[in-house]
């Protein structure tokens, strides 16, 4: 008795399944080998169908409720080069607030006194040369520039930029930031720890109604995709400028963590914020550089 021979029609989907089976288990094989060989390809890879998706996402213009008031080529051939003196900015900040604004942030750090003050020119002449020089007639309040800023920025309740540092200690400011109150599932977040901050000089940061970190890296194409809103220092959690901003418009004081299926959220108030683990948030703009209102400090 012969053996039955399965004919090649039995035999022809058995090996086309293994076929594909095997070219999948190649293409699977070329791809981790692509992505470990060339993994900066993968992410700029990753960050054009991330931007695509934004774009698609982010619809109409860029709210008109922010006003950016630049310091521009303009404004520095009217009031001369940077840094100005800071009863001139403090003029600005003044103007701004005098429209009533529902909040107003500086984003610009004054860690140095300020050298055209006339308190530190003085104090300048005394420690170079011995002499105690008197100058008249200066309206109470206006010998310290700086006293005079921070005052300003009081009565506007403004918020101001702080800088974290983690690649050197400082000690710690005159001023530290107030740190903001995170509550609710904190494990599902770790943000970067910082080992220092530098502030603005003493008189600028008492006369801040809060202060928030300026810290945002960009990707290796030079884009902004994504940008920290909580950061550690010294087991507390701080804010960056916009998040302090936001609360301070809106009297939040506390920030609660909470999971949702793909993620940490951070919620404020009636707000709530997708982040990822390090409690960045990632931008949803396709707006351009110049997409908000732009006004030159000069007018």
């Amino acid at each position: 008795m012969s053996t039955p021979v399965k004919s090649a029609s039995h035999l022809v989907p058995i090996s086309r399944r293994r076929l594909v089976a095997a070219v999948t288990f190649v293409g699977l094989l070329l791809t981790v080998l692509f992505c470990l060989a060339k993994p900066g390809l993968v992410q700029l890879a990753d960050n054009r169908i991330l931007d695509g998706l934004a774009s698609r996402m982010a619809h109409g213009p860029a709210p008109d409720r922010v006003v950016i008031v630049d310091i521009d080529e303009e404004s520095l051939a009217v009031a001369g080069q940077w840094p100005w003196p800071r009863y001139l900015t403090g003029d600005i900040v003044r103007r701004v607030s005098a429209a009533r604004p529902m909040g107003v942030a500086v984003d610009v750090l004054f860690s140095e006194p300020d050298r055209t003050s006339i308190a530190t020119i003085r104090h300048a002449f005394r420690r170079d040369f011995g002499l105690d020089i008197a100058i008249s007639g200066v309206p109470r309040g206006m010998e310290d520039n700086d006293a005079y800023f921070g005052s300003v920025l009081a009565g506007a309740e403004a918020v101001g930029a702080v800088l974290h540092l983690f690649d050197l200690v400082t000690p710690d400011p005159e001023n530290l930031p107030r740190p903001v109150h995170v509550t609710g599932e904190t494990t599902a977040i770790a943000p970067a720890e910082s080992t220092g901050i530098l502030c603005n000089t003493g008189p600028i940061q008492a006369g801040l109604a809060a202060s928030g970190f300026i810290n945002v890296e960009k990707d290796e194409d030079g884009s902004i995709r994504r940008v920290p809103l909580l950061h550690r220092f010294q087991g507390q959690y701080y804010p960056s400028l916009a998040l302090a901003l936001f609360m301070q418009v809106r009297n939040l004081r506390e920030v609660r963590v909470e999971t949702d299926a793909l993620g940490p959220v951070l919620v404020t108030g009636e707000t709530r914020i997708p982040v990822d683990r390090a409690a960045c948030m990632r931008l949803r703009f396709a707006g351009g550089a110049r997409a908000h209102r732009f006004v030159p400090a000069a007018e």
